[in-house]
């Protein structure tokens, strides 16, 4: 007897959780995604040292201006800002102590000493962004999304060539978890 009310609870339990069906809409997924991405985004970076430079200007003179650039943005400071000529040189030494603001906080990823790693791109989800679900089956699904790329003040410091796409695709695996939503899967 037990063993048959046993057995009964089982299938019963076993049936109407299979039953209830929660199909993933694009709603549903966009929301799992940019939670997602809140918690765990989606960049690209490059290395940035700090404290004393030294710069020639005419041969560095687009790095000095966007040293510039970022001190009128309020993401850096610059002090002990000099201009000198060493002899017979024909090129001046431009020679400044940076640091950074805490108005570049969100953008600092690592910081070793006078090493920073900053986010140069930032991928973001919109509302434009494309979607394709594939089920798997009720309680799992995989989706591929693109996401777009947005430029951070810091851009100018990547190393690598500048790519001319504007997106990327980026796949995720998504659940439905016992709080009766979807979430990724990291």
């Amino acid at each position: 007897m037990k063993k048959t009310t046993l057995l009964l609870l089982i299938l019963l339990s076993v049936f109407f959780t299979n039953c209830t069906n929660h199909p993933l809409t694009e709603q549903q997924a966009y929301e799992a995604v940019e939670h997602y991405l809140e918690h765990n985004p989606v960049y690209e970076s490059a290395g940035f040292i700090m404290g004393k430079m030294l710069l020639r200007k005419s041969k560095d003179q687009a790095l000095i201006k966007t040293y510039l650039d970022l001190q009128q943005q309020g993401y850096m400071t610059i002090s002990h800002q000099d201009n000198h000529k060493k002899r017979l040189a024909t090129d001046t030494i431009w020679t400044a102590n940076l640091t950074l603001t805490s108005k570049a906080d969100p953008y600092v990823v690592k910081l070793r000493n006078d090493r920073f790693l900053i986010k140069t791109i930032l991928y973001k989800v919109t509302k434009d962004s494309d979607l394709q679900i594939i089920n798997k089956n009720k309680r799992t699904a995989t989706i591929s999304i693109l996401l777009f790329k947005e430029k951070s003040p810091f851009y100018n410091f990547k190393l690598e060539k500048p790519s001319r796409d504007i997106y990327i695709e980026k796949k995720y695996k998504l659940r439905f978890n016992t709080q009766q939503t979807w979430e990724v899967i990291p």
